[in-house]
């Protein structure tokens, strides 16, 4: 979880990627998209337009 703090303390958008469930990200981080692995490029692509739009 240190590179999302440091992200996240420079509000810089990202997202996590598990093979997990996803329920054991932070309460701070809940917000923050999750992309389950095994993914598609283009669920991917969808995820990361949706962060960088302006």
């Amino acid at each position: 979880m240190q590179v999302a703090e440091a992200l996240a303390a420079r509000d810089v958008p990202f997202v996590f990627s598990t093979g997990y469930s996803g329920h054991d990200i932070r309460d701070g981080y809940r917000d923050r998209p999750v992309l389950k692995k095994p993914f598609m490029e283009k669920d991917l692509t969808e995820i990361l337009r949706g962060l960088l739009a302006p």
